[in-house]
């Protein structure tokens, strides 16, 4: 990795697909590299990855492991929720 992300200091359509494919490792019960595991919390991090993860219905954990996958709509800013509202 170069920065915090896979390819410097900005996500990339790349570092995304990586970051579902970590979700899917998590699943799985895959072990994976300390350096991955940070940058899947990275991700996990960013407001828009969590409003997509609530648009997708992942808003539960998708495993037993100390991954935080779930999002709670309250947490995410207003201008999201009121974009989620159906």
């Amino acid at each position: 990795m170069r920065g915090d992300y896979l390819f410097g200091s900005q996500p990339t359509v790349a570092g995304f697909s990586l970051f579902v494919t970590l979700l899917w490792a998590a699943t799985f019960g895959v072990r994976i590299p300390e350096r991955l595991a940070a940058l899947r919390e990275r991700m996990l991090a960013r407001p828009s990855v969590q409003a997509a993860m609530v648009v997708e219905g992942l808003t539960q954990p998708l495993s037993n492991d100390a991954t935080r996958v779930a999002v709670k709509r309250q947490s995410l800013p207003a201008s999201h929720n009121a974009a989620l509202r159906t």
